[in-house]
């Protein structure tokens, strides 16, 4: 989940290694980011956190300086859990509360309603369950359940 590192080769203590994070991810720690740990089953950042990182080579902490034994890692960004959705419920696709990028939700509208996956859709098809990602800037597709506005079919 790591885009770029620089300097490529190894680093000596007292360099400072700039990382950049993939689209959707995002690196730092707990206490000044608000990243979860490591240990946790489904780590993750606020889209707040820094993308890209500077870390200072340290032999005594627990960063290191070469690229497969650094400690810091880039974390996808959450979206939090399932939005609520009025006229409607939304299931997060994945384990846990708490959503990442990538991790979908299905949307199942209440009777009389139906999907809209933007403002704009006032015409569209009438199914009353759809998807929606958790987008890299840490913020669901646009889905919503509106009022049933079918057309009937002439015959």
């Amino acid at each position: 989940n790591i885009v770029s590192w620089t300097p490529q080769e190894r680093s000596m203590v007292g360099d400072t290694v700039r990382l950049m994070c993939a689209e959707g991810f995002r690196g730092g720690d707990e206490a000044s980011d608000g990243c979860t740990s490591e240990e946790d089953e489904r780590a993750y950042c606020p889209p707040s956190a820094p993308r890209e990182l500077l870390v200072q080579c340290d032999a005594s902490s627990a960063v290191h300086c070469g690229f497969t034994d650094l400690k810091l890692k880039c974390k996808p960004v959450t979206c939090g859990p399932a939005p609520m959705i009025m006229n409607g419920a939304a299931e997060l696709q994945a384990d846990g509360e708490m959503s990442v990028y990538g991790d979908s939700i299905t949307v199942t509208c209440d009777e009389g309603f139906r999907v809209a996956m933007n403002d704009d859709d006032t015409d569209g098809e009438c199914s009353t369950e759809g998807t929606a990602e958790c987008r890299a800037d840490g913020m669901w597709e646009p889905i919503s359940c509106v009022p049933v506005r079918c057309m009937t079919p002439q015959g």
